[in-house]
């Protein structure tokens, strides 16, 4: 590809050559956007991943409305440490685990849905103090350092004790495997790390705010349109741009990136290839026809 797709990272430019159908398929696929505000996060969870193991375990509790990103967040987490296969003279190791408390109520359900993101769904018939057995002895075999979970706002929706125990549980897991614990959730989230005064003391609050027309977003939209694989460049980090975008989505991140890619797609099939205020306004309703 020549200067002219300078404004495309080197992924974007080779699916130029795609067919149009594809293009559009590639313009919808989600995406995972890096940026300034979320950098901290990673680099905390580094410095804890790397922390000598007799430190005392701690972690992160990551707020936000709906739409924020917190599970492509914990998704992202859950990927940056991978796991490694056994082979000749090295154990295989799994040092994330990540699953949701959606709908969890009490201590029993928490460790069947830790036992299933461990491999092992509850077969029936076992004790709670066999299910708790089981899930630390997995976790250590696996050699488990981080503990990813998604919708820990839902444990409030159990009686006071049910709470109580069920944030007693994640307390227990965190002090007997010693590992990272960085839980995500609504705004009722921090409410409901509160109600434990130890676990709130280890866990770091961070929130994700809505966008606004700043640098921040400007940075953001830069780097997505980057992998958008358009001739011609949009300028998606232009004032009014920016603005516009916030006014469409409500500054949400998933909301961002699906109309950012619903533009796209529509700029790609009306021969445009670039996304204009337009598209914008029309990919908030409007949605590119999929044909193989």
């Amino acid at each position: 590809m020549t200067a002219e797709f300078a404004h495309l990272d080197e992924v974007a430019k080779a699916a130029l050559d795609l067919p149009v159908t594809l293009r559009v398929r590639d313009m919808l696929e989600h995406r995972f956007i890096a940026h300034e505000r979320i950098n901290d996060i990673f680099d905390y969870a580094d410095y804890l991943m790397n922390r000598p193991s007799r430190s005392r375990s701690a972690g992160m509790v990551i707020v936000g409305e709906p739409g924020a990103g917190k599970t492509d967040l914990l998704e992202q987490l859950h990927d940056r440490y991978p796991s490694e296969r056994a082979r000749r003279g090295v154990i295989a190791t799994r040092p994330t685990l990540l699953f949701s408390l959606c709908g969890v109520r009490e201590a029993r359900e928490f460790y069947i849905r830790m036992l299933a993101a461990l491999g092992c769904p509850e077969g029936g018939g076992v004790s709670g103090r066999e299910r708790e057995q089981l899930a630390l002895k997995l976790a250590r075999a696996c050699a488990l350092k981080l503990v990813l979970i998604d919708e820990i706002q839902d444990v409030l929706k159990g009686t006071h004790t049910q709470q109580t125990r069920t944030l007693e549980t994640l307390r227990f897991v965190m002090n007997e495997l010693k590992v990272v614990l960085i839980v995500a959730g609504s705004e009722e989230a921090e409410m409901a790390i509160s109600l434990d005064l130890h676990l709130s003391a280890r866990l770091k609050l961070k929130r994700l705010s809505k966008w606004v027309a700043d640098d921040y977003l400007a940075h953001f939209l830069q780097a997505m349109e980057s992998s958008l694989p358009l001739q011609l460049p949009s300028r998606l980090h232009a004032q009014g741009t920016m603005k516009l975008i916030v006014k469409l989505t409500g500054g949400q991140t998933d909301a961002i990136v699906t109309l950012v890619g619903n533009a796209g797609a529509l700029a790609v099939t009306e021969g445009d290839e670039r996304i204009t205020h337009t598209l914008l306004e029309r990919a908030k309703y409007e949605f590119p026809r999929l044909t193989d």
